[in-house]
């Protein structure tokens, strides 16, 4: 079963509709947001190098995995199981971590934002996850978290390309460290509002779970 069919299912059931944060038209509005989002990323695919491109990658498919969940509770798009989903981004998050890791013995370090990447696929492999082993704790933990990292990109603090900041991760020699992310005030802002989508649909859905 759809994961967001369990939602909407949910949803109806739910008898305060103040508990209710995604009606048609907020989840519209999200989709809309997260549509221009993902235009402006893949333009990075076609202007930056590999490492840039492997990290926007990453970033395009929670976008695609988010649009297809707020396009799913606002038209019902089923055509996609969340087995699917899960699987997908199982794979990611353990093709960076094993990434990370090879980095870590070979002494080459990496931005620090390769970490939240990796955090934010392992974050989708719980999204999708049944409703029915959600850990009220742990969902919350995912709405402050990604509130937080929304706040960070707002305010520019992850900018990895600013000396001094310790945005190197891993052992080695901290000069070869390749800075990702072009932060821009229009790349600021993507990456906020990107993360700020996967806090709000946490809070939504644990809140109608």
């Amino acid at each position: 079963m759809c994961l967001c069919g369990q939602v909407r299912r949910y949803s109806a059931s739910v008898s305060s509709p103040g508990l209710n944060l995604l009606p048609d038209w907020v989840s519209v509005i999200w989709l809309a947001l997260l549509v221009v989002v993902l235009g402006f990323h893949l333009t990075h695919l076609r202007d930056y190098g590999a490492q840039h491109r492997a990290y926007y990658c990453a970033h395009i498919m929670m976008l695609l995995g988010m649009i297809y969940m707020y396009g799913s509770m606002a038209f019902g798009w089923s055509l996609i199981l969340r087995q699917a989903w899960m699987l997908g981004y199982s794979l990611t998050s353990a093709a960076i971590a094993a990434w990370l890791v090879v980095r870590f013995v070979t002494r080459r370090p990496v931005s620090f934002l390769w970490v939240f990447a990796m955090l934010g696929q392992l974050a989708m492999v719980y999204m999708w996850a049944p409703l029915d082993i959600w850990v009220p704790w742990l969902s919350y933990l995912c709405v402050g978290y990604f509130a937080l990292e929304a706040l960070a990109w707002v305010v520019g603090f992850c900018d990895d390309a600013i000396v001094g900041r310790g945005v190197a991760v891993g052992p080695g020699d901290r000069d070869d460290v390749v800075a990702i992310c072009p932060c821009t005030a229009m790349g600021n802002a993507s990456m906020a509002l990107m993360v700020a989508s996967m806090s709000f649909m946490f809070l939504a859905m644990q809140l109608m779970s």
